[in-house]
């Protein structure tokens, strides 16, 4: 073999070779980067407040929904529908912090009222309504009474005339 600069022409080759290869076989290492955006959404949940004197006796309160029963007939009213079965829009109550009140009723006449909680925990609460006579008085019972989302929310049931009435009720602040 012939020598070149003292090499061997292999040694010079395998050498050029080398050089050829490391050179030829660079690459660029890219990196790619992704961008990922994190939303982080945080839930509100209100949970139920029990209900004080102060805050029953605060404001008048509206029908906001009712859904129920009166003898056998069915009863749904909502603020939002228009497939109401009653009419509650101008019906809505005050409690006074001396346990009186009154009771505007969907007609829009004006009842006295006395009131009372029934228990320490006030979720049941009773309302004696004065009709004008010749009626009778009428009793009306919440139970399950709780504030959630700027509303009380509770079971409502009475007797009157031999006539049963359940329904759930929503009721909110009357300017509201």
């Amino acid at each position: 073999m012939k020598k070149l600069l003292g090499f061997s022409s292999f040694f010079v080759f395998v050498l050029l070779s080398m050089v050829q290869t490391s050179v030829s076989s660079c690459t660029k290492d890219e990196t790619i980067y992704d961008t990922v955006t994190v939303i982080k959404t945080d839930t509100l949940v209100i949970q139920d407040t029990a209900i004080t004197l102060q805050l029953l006796t605060s404001t008048s309160w509206k029908t906001q929904e009712i859904r129920g029963v009166i003898g056998n007939t069915l009863l749904f009213y909502s603020r939002s529908s228009n497939s109401n079965t009653e009419d509650y829009s101008n019906e809505y109550i005050t409690f006074s912090a001396d346990k009186t009140g009154v009771l505007y009723d969907a007609a829009g006449a004006l009842h006295q009222l006395t009131w009372n909680f029934n228990n320490n925990t006030n979720t049941k609460l009773t309302y004696i309504v004065q009709n004008p006579a010749p009626l009778a008085s009428q009793t009306v019972v919440y139970e399950n009474l709780r504030y959630k989302n700027n509303a009380l929310l509770f079971d409502q049931y009475w007797t009157y005339s031999n006539v049963n009435s359940h329904a759930q009720v929503i009721r909110s602040p009357k300017d509201y």
